[in-house]
């Protein structure tokens, strides 16, 4: 379970969040696995662990902050929950 308190001035690492491969709503190419097919919780929450690994964060590291997130990934707050449960 993946869970942050929001950014800290001592965490460089989690500012300016940016989703690695995240596009909701993009129409997938004839033949290539939908991911209209895919939850958006689940496609976020994948992109999290996908950025979370790729910026080597260790377990305590903090996350950003729900509604810093919900703007990076232009979804609702509940969705960001689901992702993170």
């Amino acid at each position: 379970r993946l869970t942050g308190q929001g950014c800290h001035a001592d965490h460089d690492v989690m500012t300016n969040w940016t989703p690695l491969a995240f596009t909701p709503g993009q129409a997938a190419a004839p033949g290539a696995r939908s991911e209209a097919l895919i939850p958006l919780y689940r496609q976020v929450s994948d992109d999290l662990l996908a950025a979370i690994a790729r910026r080597g964060l260790q377990p305590g590291d903090p996350l950003p902050a729900e509604s810093e997130l919900c703007r990076a990934y232009g979804v609702s707050r509940i969705t960001i929950r689901k992702a993170l449960d």
